[in-house]
């Protein structure tokens, strides 16, 4: 649904495509994120002031020699209730003590919700990169669900960016009818790659 010339840009901009995600809002504009052997990028629709629909596309580039890539898979941290960070199980802001807990990441609660339900491995490779003096955290996510006779799939992507690293996860959650969501089981596969500039 992107113009050809954009994702000419897109492709030129990314490298090769490693993994990428799209939506639709309410208006009928197209967002997109494509992490590549060369960047990240992120396209959003945008009016211009003429009244014309537009994209704005913003890239980080990124050192080819740094990508690093661990698979998980399993069951939700405990249970899908709480977002690991640091290490250490921390509650969802609003049901319990944050200020015992290491340092965190300042994210949007949809991003935390997702993260929450991943396997602990994959949060702390998502998040770890972060718990130093680079957390100012640019998250992104999209996930999309099917729901069949026995089971529900869910697909998500999220990347998380600062001013040296970028991480990102593709994942599969399958959870069978009947069941309660910290029985699901997941597929998940993280990168993490270095900063060389935005641009």
């Amino acid at each position: 649904m992107l113009g050809a010339a954009l994702r000419v840009r897109l492709s030129e901009k990314a490298g090769n495509v490693l993994e990428w995600w799209a939506s639709q809002d309410s208006a009928g504009g197209v967002s997109a994120v494509v992490l590549g052997t060369s960047g990240l990028c992120v396209t959003d629709p945008i009016t211009k002031p003429d009244g014309t629909r537009a994209h704005r596309l913003q890239t980080i580039r990124l050192a080819p020699g740094s990508f690093v890539h661990q698979s998980f898979t399993g069951a939700p941290a405990v249970g899908g209730t709480g977002v690991r960070v640091g290490g250490t199980t921390g509650a969802r802001q609003g049901s319990g003590p944050l200020a015992a807990q290491p340092p965190e990441l300042v994210l949007p609660q949809g991003a935390r919700d997702l993260l929450g339900n991943l396997p602990e491995g994959a949060q702390r490779f998502l998040q770890n990169p972060f718990l130093g003096d680079d957390r100012r955290v640019y998250a992104h996510w999209y996930y999309e669900e099917r729901v069949e006779l026995a089971h529900s799939d869910m697909w998500v992507w999220c990347c998380f960016t600062a001013d040296r690293t970028v991480t990102v996860a593709a994942g599969h959650r399958r959870l069978a009818r009947g069941m309660h969501p910290h029985r699901a089981t997941w597929t998940v596969l993280c990168r993490r790659a270095a900063v060389l500039r935005a641009g």
